[in-house]
């Protein structure tokens, strides 16, 4: 019988991956194939893809993130049937997809979700300093000194990290400064701009951040803020999901730690407040021989009763 793959990459909560391969095993059941999911550690993702782009041989579903959809724009089929489809039933789209998975008028890519990189912080602590949690990076700064002083330094990734990229996204765009310009493709790197927000970095770096920072990966934060030695890191919401689930406690108080961590929005700038969302989507591989069925399957994911236990999980 038919076989249907799909490669993504292992979730950081894995029951997001079991709910994935139940939609798969009932998608398969109804329609008489078989479809495997092959989830696998997102720092073997990317060379995987490659080596899949380059034999033009692989799965058939493959998960795109950030701006793959125009890395591999010649190799990812049109999805503008799929997508229009999903867009009238449920309600449009919101300008990021666009963004994420339209290349040259095409869309290369099926929007699936995104996760934003809020500030989580430990408002216990920041109470004991006498402050409320901060606005602007320049509150940061002052908040993060004080913590410093108490031994509750700030955890902000300055190694090579998905979690690093993002807090310093926002604070280069809150300073005027980008990587590109508008155009996606004249590179606006090196700017008075982004000189003022390096030399805040290295002013918050000896002032309020803990001086391990430039060696964390994506989970030395998660492990640093849930053993209380970190007062506030960009994170997406797993940090309180692993406080609650493993009933992590204070250890100065023994209070329950989920109940002294807020999300905030991200600092403001000089030149305004801005996000980062780490964007998730889906492609189908032009090489594949079961597009169709890839269309199928998807549709069956989208659908309101499966997707909404998807992202529930997630």
């Amino acid at each position: 019988s038919k076989e249907l793959t799909v490669l993504v990459w292992s979730h950081f909560i894995p029951d997001v991956d079991k709910v994935l391969k139940k939609h798969a095993e009932e998608f398969g059941k109804q329609k008489g194939v078989k479809v495997r999911i092959d989830t696998i550690a997102h720092k073997q993702f990317v060379p995987k893809k490659a080596a899949e782009a380059r034999a033009k041989s692989g799965h058939d579903i493959i998960m795109n993130y950030g701006a793959d959809a125009m890395v591999y724009k010649d190799l990812m089929a049109n999805v503008d049937d799929l997508v229009n489809e999903l867009s009238t039933k449920y309600g449009g789209l919101i300008p990021l997809a666009e963004e994420t998975c339209k290349v040259a008028g095409e869309w290369k890519s099926i929007p699936w979700y995104y996760y934003p990189y809020p500030l989580a912080v430990r408002t216990d602590l920041i109470e004991q300093v006498g402050e409320t949690p901060p606005d602007t990076w320049d509150d940061i700064l002052r908040i993060g000194a004080k913590l410093k002083k108490i031994g509750k330094p700030i955890g902000i990734q300055l190694g090579h990290s998905r979690d690093g990229n993002a807090a310093l996204r926002t604070l280069l765009w809150g300073y005027g400064a980008s990587i590109t310009a508008k155009d996606g493709e004249t590179i606006t790197i090196n700017s008075p701009e982004t000189e003022k927000a390096v030399a805040f970095i290295k002013k918050l770096y000896e002032e309020g951040l803990d001086p391990d920072v430039v060696s964390w990966d994506d989970g030395a934060n998660n492990r640093a803020f849930l053993a209380g030695t970190c007062s506030m890191t960009f994170n997406s919401p797993s940090i309180y999901k692993a406080a609650m689930s493993k009933k992590i406690t204070v250890k100065e108080t023994g209070k329950p730690m989920a109940e002294v961590i807020d999300h905030i929005l991200p600092p403001k700038g000089p030149l305004g407040r801005f996000a980062f969302a780490d964007s998730l989507t889906l492609g189908i591989w032009q090489f594949s021989k079961n597009k169709d069925l890839a269309k199928e399957f998807l549709r069956y994911h989208f659908e309101k009763a499966q997707f909404d236990k998807f992202l529930e999980v997630a």
